[in-house]
């Protein structure tokens, strides 16, 4: 998906923008589709039945970004893309302050997964976990939801979780 952004880019004579993985979308049926970058474009039409012989892709002009919240004073919550080992089990990795360091935490569950190399009381009080674990409930549906696009090369719709009184985007 890359390699056709960055060569509409040129077609389009149009400086690369950081941003390129929001500059477009597929329309596939009635779904607007941000894609993943790093995603096959193949696999991407495939995962979405698409038999058309027609793509029809849009330029986005206003555009947000990325793929989760630093939730200020508590975590870092991501949700990797490509995650093939773990396709099909929805889950977050969850940092403190390193992210070569992480857990992550089964969302059909909210149990850590047994073969993560740390354990989540290395980085987190017993009062931090149970406010994350209450924010992955809070926000069970979203996370799977976005979890699930996310793994078919799309880049889903951003949503708030609020914390402390304050609002944090995952995006």
């Amino acid at each position: 998906i890359y390699e056709l952004y960055t060569y509409l880019y040129k077609k389009l004579k149009m400086d690369y923008e950081e941003d390129i993985e929001e500059r477009f979308s597929f329309k596939i049926g009635k779904k607007n589709i941000f894609a993943n970058i790093n995603y096959s474009l193949k696999q991407l039409l495939k995962n979405h039945n698409y038999k058309d012989k027609t793509i029809y892709l849009f330029y986005h002009t206003c555009i947000g970004g990325g793929n989760g919240s630093f939730i200020n004073g508590l975590a870092h919550i991501r949700i990797n893309p490509n995650e093939q080992q773990h396709k099909y089990l929805p889950h977050v990795h969850v940092y403190k302050k390193d992210y070569k360091k992480c857990v992550r935490i089964n969302l059909n569950t909210f149990e850590q997964l047994k073969n993560d190399k740390y354990k989540f009381k290395e980085f987190f009080s017993n009062k931090e976990i149970h406010e994350i674990i209450s924010i992955l409930k809070e926000h069970k549906k979203e996370l799977i939801g976005y979890y699930n696009g996310v793994q078919k090369g799309e880049q889903p719709k951003d949503f708030i979780i609020e914390y402390n009184k304050k609002e944090f985007e995952f995006k």
